[in-house]
């Protein structure tokens, strides 16, 4: 999915601007996708973070 982006970003980049947008584009979809990625490590730690508060809250 994260490849799609990217691909997706390129080719808006050239219909739109040409070779030059491809390469922006190429560029947005990168950073998009490392955004994307780095969201989802977050909320996978405050779901641990929210279990683990549970389980000392348990004790």
């Amino acid at each position: 999915m994260i490849f799609f982006y990217i691909l997706m970003a390129g080719f808006i980049g050239l219909i739109t601007l040409g070779w030059r947008g491809s390469i922006l584009g190429l560029v947005i979809g990168i950073v998009y996708a490392v955004v994307e990625i780095n969201a989802k490590k977050i909320t996978r730690l405050e779901e641990e973070i929210h279990t683990l508060k549970k389980e000392l809250a348990e004790k």
